[in-house]
């Protein structure tokens, strides 16, 4: 029995190491590609699983664009979205919301940011005070992208907003995800496996599942309860998946898909992209707000 036992603490031990050794990888691996990004990015450890109520605050005073055109007095439009919706690496006079303020002569209030998702709009759309800093607005805009599917399932810390924010499905509605295990997440190693398993699954374009379009949905329901005539507007950014995205229309959600609108967008010409990254240029928005608007008679 005590051979047993001293065999059993040193596979312990040794799995212990290897555990340290891959948490030590993936520690390095995530400052080194941070630091291409922005060398003023630091990460470390937290050993609270931090709810998204405490970092919402502080997102939308420092983080998220102002409002731009509050001098106009037509109904204003509100945007969601992620890094392409907010303008990553773009001004404020270069960004989706400055160019659709400009355009239709209306107030636009901005509530994307880079690492969101489509849960960050549901989000905000359940909270009360949020109806006290965004009027009523004729439209409201969600910017997708193909990998918001994936960042409905991520438990992960985003380097953007440093805590996640993740929902579940219960009796066919959506809740809050809350685990006693999340604190789990906040170790390097475990994310970087968990969200491999997420981003391998959905890498092949993946149609909308009904978990994610469940997001969509109970965020039109939100918009229904507390902005009567306010219509619900998604842009579909990327060229996959548009059968299925186009089944939104069927919950009162009109869709709008950029390789239509303007088909000379083109992802991989650097017109199009910010320096070497993915996101949409100042260009890109200068050629689509006209078109938008055309489309939604604004």
């Amino acid at each position: 029995m005590k051979r047993f036992f001293k065999n059993a603490i040193i596979i312990f031990a040794q799995i212990f190491v290897l555990f340290v050794i891959f948490e030590a990888f993936t520690f390095h691996n995530e400052q080194n590609f941070l630091s291409k990004i922005n060398k003023d990015i630091k990460i470390g450890y937290k050993l609270k699983y931090y709810d998204w109520d405490e970092n919402y605050p502080y997102i939308v005073k420092y983080n998220m664009r102002k409002p731009f055109g509050t001098k106009y007095k037509n109904k204003p439009i509100v945007i969601f979205g992620c890094s392409y919706a907010y303008g990553y690496d773009l001004k404020d006079e270069q960004s989706l919301g400055y160019k659709l303020s400009e355009y239709t002569k209306r107030p636009v209030y901005n509530r994307a940011f880079n690492g969101f998702g489509i849960q960050h709009m549901l989000y905000q759309l359940e909270r009360e005070d949020f109806y006290k800093e965004v009027p009523q607005p004729e439209y409201v805009i969600f910017v997708y992208i193909n990998g918001h599917i994936s960042r409905c399932y991520s438990k992960k810390r985003d380097w953007f907003i440093n805590e996640y924010l993740s929902y579940e499905k219960k009796n066919n509605r959506l809740i809050r995800w809350h685990k006693f295990y999340a604190p789990i997440f906040n170790l390097y190693s475990v994310n970087s496996v968990y969200n491999s398993v997420i981003n391998t699954f959905f890498m092949f374009n993946i149609p909308i599942t009904d978990f994610a379009r469940q997001h969509f949905i109970q965020s039109k329901e939100m918009v229904d309860k507390h902005w009567k005539g306010t219509k619900f507007v998604v842009i579909n950014y990327d060229d996959n998946n548009e059968k299925e995205i186009n089944e939104l229309e069927k919950y009162g959600i009109k869709v709008l898909h950029v390789n239509h609108l303007a088909p000379q967008v083109n992802p991989q010409q650097k017109t199009f992209i910010v320096k070497e990254n993915v996101h949409a240029t100042e260009a890109t928005w200068s050629l689509l707000v006209p078109k938008i608007c055309k489309e939604l008679n604004l």
